[in-house]
């Protein structure tokens, strides 16, 4: 597969240009704030020990990754980065390689792949803060290459990783599960695909999938959660739905997730390729430029996971549905799009503007993404987040004296910086790292004895209730003084002197401050 002088691109180019795109995207990421977002903060905290299972909004995959690697070679900025744009390269290159199989031509199938940089959900966010995502976004694609080479092959092995794929993904996402079922659904209803089933390999491959995932199962059952309950949950309200009938409130949530998943790719492959909705309809593929049999199978699969999602979703009453749930049902939009206008023949003078476009959008999301960093704080960053001072907040509890024990906290982003920072900091002790959002199971036991107990908390005013409960609920600290005994008010990074936002400043000055506070309280068996 080196491709051929008709593609006018091979497929190590291809894939050069997506692993050139990560690593640009790898390198800013490093250059950026020191301050690690909400979902990397998030893994900070559960790298404190490898275990079954975490919290059950999420799968513990990619926690996983993150506990081996800081147990194995201790995570550092490089690493840790590093890490999440191997994954996300990794899944580009398989959505590559699976649009390759179904277009038979590497131009058009990069310019499939290269169509996620057109889109919100995967050109900009993963890029500012995504961890589950981005995981699950890769194994999606993983599932697809495989199920298309397992229903076209069949060789044993094309199944059997079938089947790795689907095991893993739920353990990126429960979501994942939904795309591969509806792949199955879809073949049993055409006629090919049908007919060169083999029972037995797809039961391996399902068996598989079953066997990766029953250690984390037991976990589950053992704690008693539920999956109808947690989608339920999440789904349940949807801002300004106040007297619309659930269901309404419900449809329309999820065609906005729809569309705003694919927003602006959508439009700009519809100007570039105006026939392409038309031929999703009637394509016409006698000329063999794709494979007529895959664009049934995925255009079947497609309709399949969003009519279960919107069923899921009106069965559990839901309300509410952000367009990051539907990259398992949409994940194949932009082969078929594609599809649909290289069968009805578009030149490859529009091929050129298509990735001409994708490129700009690259090079767009890179501009700002340089850009905003060090001019954010000159004008409006709202909460702030890669701009707070953790780096002199890690200094005043040290300072404070707080050297070694357990450190409590509400806000995982802060509390998991903090606990990057002493875990690094010179003449470093042993620090463990408890966010009261999460279950007290997720974290390890004291690793000290007649250690201290700290709690932190940020804003003005007394410990929040729900952290002063958690203390007292959950670790056994009573009784629990809710005033600050010190604190500390510092102001917001400024990259490059570039600080004049006066919202929150201090009076007399331009300088946006933040203030955390801090209380030793009385040690017990769990916060110590």
């Amino acid at each position: 597969m080196i491709g051929s002088p008709a593609d006018g691109i091979s497929v190590r180019t291809a894939i050069g240009l997506i692993v050139l795109y990560c690593l640009l995207h790898y390198l800013i990421r490093l250059w950026e704030s020191p301050v690690f977002s909400l979902d990397e903060a998030e893994q900070i905290l559960m790298s404190q020990k490898l275990d079954w299972g975490y919290r059950f909004r999420h799968p513990p995959l990619i926690s996983w990754i993150y506990a081996g690697a800081e147990l194995s070679v201790s995570l550092s900025r490089p690493v840790f980065f590093g890490l999440k744009y191997a994954i996300m390269a990794g899944g580009f290159v398989a959505f590559f390689f699976a649009a390759r199989i179904v277009l038979r031509r590497v131009d058009w199938a990069l310019a499939a792949t290269a169509s996620w940089a057109m889109t919100y959900v995967l050109g900009w966010w993963p890029h500012a803060d995504l961890m589950h995502t981005v995981l699950l976004m890769s194994l999606l694609s993983v599932s697809l290459w495989t199920g298309l080479l397992a229903f076209s092959r069949g060789k044993w092995t094309d199944w059997l990783w079938f089947g790795v794929s689907i095991g893993l993904g739920a353990l990126s996402k429960y979501v994942h599960a939904a795309f591969p079922a509806a792949l199955i659904l879809a073949a049993l209803t055409l006629a090919p695909y049908r007919a060169s089933l083999r029972p037995l390999r797809l039961f391996a491959s399902l068996a598989v999938a079953a066997l990766i995932l029953a250690p984390y199962g037991i976990w589950v059952a053992s704690y008693g959660y539920s999956l109808p309950e947690l989608a339920s949950g999440v789904t349940r309200q949807m801002p300004g739905a106040d007297g619309m009938p659930s269901w309404l409130a419900g449809i329309l949530a999820y065609l906005e997730a729809v569309l705003s998943f694919l927003l602006p790719f959508l439009l700009v492959a519809v100007l570039v390729f105006p026939g392409s909705v038309r031929g999703l309809a009637r394509p016409d593929l006698e000329s063999g430029a794709v494979d007529r049999n895959a664009v049934s199978l995925l255009w079947r699969a497609t309709l399949i996971a969003l009519a279960g999602g919107l069923i899921a979703l009106l069965v559990t009453g839901g309300e509410h549905f952000k367009n990051r749930w539907m990259h398992q049902s949409l994940l194949a939009v932009p082969i078929l799009l594609l599809a649909a206008a290289l069968s009805r023949g578009a030149s490859g003078k529009r091929l050129k503007i298509y990735l001409g476009i994708a490129a700009g959008f690259v090079v767009l999301v890179i501009g700002v993404r340089i850009a905003a960093w060090p001019l954010s704080p000159a004008f409006d960053c709202g909460k702030c987040r890669p701009y707070q001072p953790v780096g002199v907040w890690a200094e005043d509890l040290q300072k404070a004296g707080f050297r070694s024990g357990t450190l409590v906290g509400r806000d995982h982003q802060i509390v998991g910086n903090l606990h990057w920072l002493l875990k690094r900091a010179p003449g470093a002790a042993e620090v463990r790292t408890v966010d009261a959002s999460f279950p007290l199971h997720v974290y390890p036991a004291p690793s000290v004895q007649a250690g201290q107990c700290l709690a932190v908390w940020r804003g003005q005013g007394d410990m929040p209730e729900p952290l002063a409960r958690y203390l007292a609920d959950e670790m056994a600290v009573a009784p629990v003084n809710r005033s600050p005994e010190l604190t500390f008010t510092r102001p917001i990074l400024a990259p490059f002197g570039f600080n004049s936002e006066k919202s929150n400043a201090q009076p007399g000055t331009e300088q946006r401050t933040e203030t955390l506070n801090i209380r030793f309280l009385p040690a017990s068996a769990a916060c110590q």
